[in-house]
């Protein structure tokens, strides 16, 4: 994968040259403090001119960026090895020939500088493509952390959408049948019912397709769902549905609460007896604390389906949505099945 490495922040990039040539200055030795080899015309120690030091200095820049635009993406990342070390070599014999050309001519015989300029030369070369290297190699790494988050986050869409599928149709074939008993009975709350439906479908096709919504139509559509369920239960059945605090102005993931409020209605009622559910919501800070209780007619039926897609697809999505942002606790005895859900929204 290549990397087109851009500066995108010019000032940046210019304090960083600004402080490599102070530090050049500062810290590595001047050509004249080599004696090993010095080079003399007419009995003078020849030392590089502010013209030579500035060109090396302008091909170090030139270079930074010609191995971070050019040849690292277009021959490095293409494994060219052989081009690549070749072109690296070459454009630093050119550099440093260019530099020593000038004292031929006017030497008449090919004069050098001092060796020591062409040491500090070769390590400012090295120091320049080290860092032009790394610079190229933390460049890719961002950019494929950021393709892999990107992903991941495509993923999660992908899988958060399949989950929300899977759950709907489950709302829409119990509320049908719903109403469907309600019809049976020639119930004048038959149109009221089809309407609150109506309503409750636009909301699923509609607004719990985005990856969040408000939380006063989430509680809306909630308030919705158990008068639907209310339709259909005798006095036997005694329910209780309450919110208490502030709820407007935040947002929540569509359709995360409904299937443990489902779930009291579907185990917790019982033709046999009384029964009693309670649906609590309760919101202060950006907290949501979702609680419902029913009695429990059937053991067995509650747990196959504690392990079944419902719960089951409803605390994956919490997982994706709210990770470790959310406390889940399922309490259960021989009487009562309570669940306590507990979200940081915001």
């Amino acid at each position: 994968m290549c990397v087109n490495v851009k500066p995108k922040k010019p000032l940046l990039h210019a304090l960083a040259w600004i402080v490599f040539i102070v530090f050049h200055f500062l810290i590595f030795p001047r050509p004249e403090d080599f004696h090993d080899a010095p080079s003399v015309i007419n009995g003078e120690l020849i030392i590089p001119s502010f013209i030579e030091i500035s060109f090396l200095l302008l091909s170090l820049i030139s270079f930074y960026y010609f191995n971070i635009l050019y040849l690292i993406p277009h021959l490095l990342a293409k494994r060219q090895y052989w081009q690549y070390c070749s072109s690296v070599i070459l454009i630093i014999a050119f550099v440093l020939l260019a530099i020593s050309l000038p004292l031929f001519f006017t030497a008449g015989s090919f004069v050098t500088l001092p060796f020591g300029f062409y040491i500090n030369s070769l390590l400012l070369f090295s120091l320049i493509f080290i860092a032009s290297s790394m610079s190229n190699i933390v460049g890719r790494w961002f950019t494929s952390e950021n393709n892999k988050k990107d992903i991941e986050y495509q993923k999660t869409l992908a899988e958060l959408s399949f989950l929300k599928a899977q759950i709907n149709p489950h709302f829409l074939f119990n509320t049908l049948n719903n109403i469907y008993l309600l019809a049976i009975k020639k119930s004048e709350q038959t149109p009221e019912a089809i309407l609150k439906l109506a309503s409750m479908m636009r909301y699923v096709l509609s607004d719990a397709k985005e990856e969040t919504v408000p939380l006063e139509k989430e509680i809306e559509y909630i308030g919705k769902y158990i008068d639907l369920q209310k339709m259909r239960l005798t006095e036997s059945v005694k329910t209780e549905y309450t919110v208490s605090g502030y709820y407007h102005n935040l947002q929540i993931a569509p359709l995360i609460l409904i299937p443990y409020i489902e779930n009291a209605f579907k185990f917790g009622i019982s033709t046999h007896g009384e029964s009693h559910i309670a649906v609590s919501i309760a919101i202060a800070d950006k907290q949501l604390v979702l609680r419902t209780s029913n009695l429990i007619h059937n053991k067995e039926n509650i747990i196959v389906e504690s392990n079944g897609i419902g719960l089951v697809n409803a605390q994956r999505r919490l997982d994706l949505f709210y990770e470790n942002k959310y406390e889940l606790k399922i309490d259960e005895d021989n009487q009562n099945y309570v669940v306590y859900l507990e979200l940081q929204l915001g």
